[in-house]
């Protein structure tokens, strides 16, 4: 004879699975490209940004991970790659205008 599980330990189960689904889901690839991607694109566009807008930016092409700080993951790789540098520091916008802010630009190739 089986013990049926509890009610608690099936929903956190649940819960623990649906939790490991969404770190999939915002650390796959496809996320790490897509914001790589707009992020390099909007460099070229508008020039030195700090990190704070070129969030917003991601978000406002719909590429938006469950937490924010999965965009560390793009800015990262991007700058170990020599992709991106930071070239300065600023108030952030998103915290209470407190120091700690990137200002971020492309590297431009050499010649």
């Amino acid at each position: 004879m089986t013990a049926q599980l509890s009610l608690p330990f099936n929903r956190a189960t649940r819960e623990r699975d649906l939790a490991l689904e969404r770190i999939e889901r915002v650390t796959s690839e496809t996320f790490r490209e897509r914001a790589a991607a707009h992020i390099v694109a909007t460099l070229r566009r508008r020039g030195a940004s700090s990190g704070e807008v070129l969030v917003m930016e991601c978000k406002a092409a719909w590429i938006v991970p469950t937490d924010d700080r999965h965009f560390g993951q793009p800015f990262q790789a991007l700058s170990r790659r020599g992709l991106i540098r930071c070239v300065g520091y600023c108030n952030r916008s998103r915290g209470h205008r407190t120091s700690g802010g990137r200002l971020w630009e492309l590297v431009s190739p050499a010649r």
